[in-house]
């Protein structure tokens, strides 16, 4: 069985203000690089958007400096992303494509390196995904575990004769925001809920199926229970929960995985959970420090970070991942259902349009780019601030106004 660590950076985060970007660099990015520096822990993927790699290029240098110095010494891969960090399901062809190659360059331009792999925004994907990432030559893809389990069981997410699934990550929400007893009920059953998931998950490697493929694009499931129970372990917050705990669970999947190809994720998310804000407990961050120690003890049992390559999907089973997403109810209407995001579809569409007449390449260009930022999710999803929702609705009328 292999490991493979993939931690994402988003400078345009939906709850964290511009203004305090320049903090998360100071405490989270660039601590957390350095400890892959300190450290031997094998090749870690890193996911970046874009619009980060150009914040990063016009405002701290530190940062990209760092990850290029990781990646000359083989400590650290880019994933494939997007440009704006959009939900790519939801956009046409046309943009989709755009939103993928443009984040392609920039990474080879400011970073001197080719990216493997995909890891889609929010983890939302759909059958057709796969054909887009070929064009550009991506050869595998990230998925939601819980996702690629449920298709099978729930083929239809709004069927009335199946009762739906009750995920981690909506519990853990439920637990989030409750009190005294309850909170305390909930938090028992979160654990049940996190050691069941842990006992069945399934890492062999699969493939999804595809309607223009019979053999199938190559998936890596990340599953929320590895990511959490990676973070409490390293947050060291509970006593039954620390890293020999968690290393003696990873033993158990890995017997469980013995002479199959297989790929476990421990930590399949933010990096800004390190050193600047909490996810387990609000306001609470996790110790890059410590995170470092605890893949360090992992490393001498065997879990060094590798990356994925062709042979891992060899003889792979082909099965169907119904379009998805990692949002609490699996579905994309976290993106979609508010009326400001009705709005700002319109808007794009708009741009669309007119985008089709317009034939001075400067201003496509231009244009483009601000239509490509108004698709940005952070500005419709999960509780975002105020900012980061004009941020979007700026961009959208830049780009109207260009065409207009």
């Amino acid at each position: 069985m292999k490991t493979t660590y993939l931690f994402h950076i988003n400078t345009s985060y939906a709850e964290i203000p511009k203004s305090e970007i320049k903090s998360v660099c100071k405490n989270s990015y660039i601590p957390f690089l350095k400890m892959l520096d300190r450290y031997e822990l094998g090749t870690i993927l890193l996911n970046l958007t874009g619009l980060s790699i150009e914040y990063f290029s016009e405002n701290n240098r530190e940062v990209l400096n760092l990850i290029k110095q990781l990646l000359e010494i083989d400590k650290l891969r880019i994933t494939g992303c997007t440009y704006s960090h959009p939900i790519l399901p939801l956009l046409p062809s046309d943009d989709i494509r755009k939103q993928i190659k443009w984040h392609k360059d920039l990474v080879e331009n400011h970073l001197d390196t080719s990216p493997v792999g995909f890891f889609p925004p929010e983890l939302a994907v759909d059958p057709t995904l796969p054909k887009y990432l070929q064009e550009v030559g991506y050869k595998w893809i990230f998925v939601d575990g819980e996702a690629l389990i449920n298709s099978k069981k729930y083929p239809n997410s709004h069927s009335p004769t199946r009762k739906q699934p009750s995920r981690l990550s909506s519990h853990l929400i439920k637990v989030d925001q409750s009190k005294g007893l309850r909170k305390l009920i909930r938090t028992f059953k979160g654990f049940r809920m996190l050691k069941n998931h842990e006992n069945t998950i399934d890492l062999t490697t699969k493939r999804m199926k595809t309607p223009d493929s019979a053999e199938g694009f190559p998936v890596i499931p990340a599953f929320t229970a590895l990511t959490v129970g990676t973070q409490l372990a390293t947050s060291k917050r509970i006593r039954w929960i620390n890293p020999k705990r968690q290393i003696a669970v990873w033993e158990k999947i890995r017997q469980r995985h013995e002479g199959k190809k297989s790929i476990m994720v421990p930590y399949a998310a933010d990096l800004e959970f390190f050193g600047y804000m909490g996810y387990l407990a609000p306001g609470i961050a996790l110790d890059p420090q410590s995170f470092g120690e605890f893949m360090l003890l992992a490393a001498d049992h065997g879990y060094n970070s590798h990356i994925p390559d062709d042979n891992d999907w060899k003889a792979a089973d082909s099965i169907y991942l119904k379009s998805s997403s990692w949002s609490v109810d699996q579905n994309w209407e976290l993106w979609t259902q508010d009326p400001d995001n009705i709005k700002l579809e319109k808007i794009c569409a708009e741009i669309r349009f007119k985008l089709v007449f317009c034939d001075d390449e400067e201003i496509q260009k231009r244009a483009w780019k601000y239509l490509l930022i108004a698709e940005n999710s952070d500005g419709r999803g999960w509780d975002p601030l105020p900012e980061r929702k004009l941020n979007c609705f700026s961009a959208a009328i830049r780009a109207l106004q260009l065409l207009d």
